[in-house]
C-alpha cells in the first residue's frame, strides 16, 4: 500500500480583504489563529488555496513555523521553465497591485480598469454564493482580450475564477491550485517509489 499524504481542508470566514486591503490585519490574525487551533499545526506544509492571501505567506510561517506551499511559486516556476515572455492574468486587483505574479523578464498583462471591477464583482458575488459556472462568458471574454493583446497563457489569478473555468479545455489557462494540487501528488508519489 502507498502512502499517501494527509489532506486537511480549512474554510475560514475571512473579511473580504481582497476589495476591502485595510481588513488584511484581521484576516492574517485568523488564519494564524486557525492554523494553530487545528490539525494543521501538525501538517509539514499549509496550501492558501486563495491566491491573494499569499501576500500573508511569510507572516504566516513567521507566526506558526510552518511552511506555506505557494501557489504563486507553483505558477511563477512554470512561467519561468516554459519561457514564456508574455502572460495574462486575471485576478483580484490586489493580488495585481502586489505584484505577486509578477516574473523576471516576462510582460505580465493585465485587464484593463474596467474589466477589473467586473472581475472583482464576479469574484465577490461567486464567495457569496452564486453559481460560478454564470460567469464564464463574461470571464472568456476579459481572457480574450488578453490573448488578442500578445498573452501567450493566462493565470486565473483567484480560486472563484478557477472554480467557474474548471471545465475549460483551453491549455492556455494556468490554474494556480490545480497546479499547486497536481504537483504535491507528483512530488509525493516519486518519494513513496
Amino acid at each position: 500500500m502507498q502512502d499517501s499524504p494527509i489532506i486537511v481542508h480549512l474554510t475560514l470566514p475571512i473579511a473580504n480583504f481582497f476589495s476591502e486591503p485595510k481588513k488584511a490585519k484581521n484576516a492574517l490574525k485568523t488564519i494564524n489563529e486557525e492554523v494553530n487551533d487545528h490539525v494543521l499545526a501538525k501538517c509539514d506544509f499549509v496550501i492558501l488555496a486563495c491566491n491573494t492571501a499569499h501576500i500573508f505567506a511569510e507572516d504566516i510561517t513567521g507566526q506558526t513555523g510552518i511552511a506555506v506551499s505557494s501557489l504563486i511559486k507553483r505558477v511563477n516556476q512554470k512561467v519561468s521553465s516554459k519561457g514564456f515572455t508574455s502572460v495574462g492574468i486575471v485576478s483580484s486587483p490586489l493580488t495585481i497591485n502586489e505584484r505577486l505574479f509578477e516574473v523576471d523578464g516576462m510582460r505580465l498583462i493585465k485587464p484593463s480598469s474596467s474589466e477589473l471591477t467586473k472581475i472583482e464583482k464576479i469574484i465577490g458575488k461567486i464567495i457569496d454564493g452564486e453559481d460560478p459556472k454564470q460567469f464564464k462568458s463574461e470571464l472568456n471574454k476579459i481572457i480574450d482580450n488578453l490573448f488578442d493583446e500578445g498573452a501567450q497563457n493566462v493565470i486565473l489569478g483567484c480560486t472563484e475564477l478557477e472554480m467557474a473555468l474548471k471545465n475549460s479545455k483551453d491549455g492556455r489557462l494556468i490554474k494556480p491550485l490545480e497546479l499547486t494540487v497536481s504537483s504535491l501528488f507528483a512530488a509525493n508519489n516519486k518519494t513513496n517509489e
